[in-house]
């Protein structure tokens, strides 16, 4: 259920990212509907994802969705063109999209095989302990770099100017 709302909030980042006034300024809109596309394609894999997990538990059998993982590939490539797209624009926005990496295939497979066995000092011969940890941890990472764009857009930093005192 929680990349389902993952996938959600993908698409909300991206709202929020275009409408933000700072950032639409002076941008072509062919850009914001391509970034906006990249967005929407990024949620659905992960939706594709997340309805096969819960397909799956219900089921309590592999859902015929299993077949579709090469659209973690698409995932993946999607969320690193983000990344690159809005570096200029909000760097935090930037980061969340390389933070959820973790959450694609790729990012699933490269914590079960490297992180996680590096963390927990060994690894199995199917999958390593606390794996899901390390993936709980990039969405996480990507949560709060999130939160930061939103701080960063709603509340900006303005220089304060003091006026000099003389004594």
């Amino acid at each position: 259920m929680g990349i389902l709302i993952q996938a959600f909030a993908v698409v909300v980042m991206a709202i929020g990212i275009l409408l933000a006034p700072k950032i639409a300024k002076g941008r072509y809109s062919i850009v914001a509907i391509g970034e906006f596309g990249i967005a929407i394609v990024v949620a659905a894999t992960f939706a594709v994802l997340g309805t096969h997990a819960f397909n799956s538990g219900i089921d309590g059998t592999p859902s015929p969705l299993q077949n579709m993982w090469a659209l973690g590939h698409i995932g993946l490539l999607g969320l690193l063109a983000l990344a690159w797209l809005w570096w200029r624009k909000l760097r935090t926005a930037s980061v969340a999209c390389l933070s959820l990496t973790g959450s694609t295939l790729m990012g699933y497979f490269l914590s079960m095989y490297l992180i996680a066995p590096i963390v927990t000092s060994g690894g199995s011969h199917d999958t390593a302990r606390w794996t899901d940890s390390v993936v709980a941890a990039s969405t996480a990472a990507a949560a709060v770099a999130i939160i930061m764009a939103a701080r960063a857009l709603l509340w900006p930093r303005q220089r304060k100017l003091r006026a000099l005192h003389r004594l």
